[in-house]
């Protein structure tokens, strides 16, 4: 997944993320800072995702929020 937007929010970063077969859905993240820093990720970085389902939350939203 490519990371569309990141932004510092104090104690995490929420990092905006895309990719080819999620084509059309917002994929928002927190990110711990020191994962962030230690990795090196930045915006349009490409990472790996796993999505534990017991993880996952889904909230109500439109296109207005993005």
């Amino acid at each position: 997944m490519r990371v569309d937007a990141l932004a510092f929010l104090g104690s995490f970063f929420r990092a905006d993320l895309s990719g080819e077969t999620t084509a059309g859905v917002l994929l928002r993240a927190d990110l711990p800072v020191e994962m962030v820093r230690r990795r090196g990720i930045a915006e349009k970085s490409m990472l790996s995702v796993l999505l534990p389902p017991e993880r996952i939350r889904v909230y109500p939203g439109s296109t207005a929020n993005r």
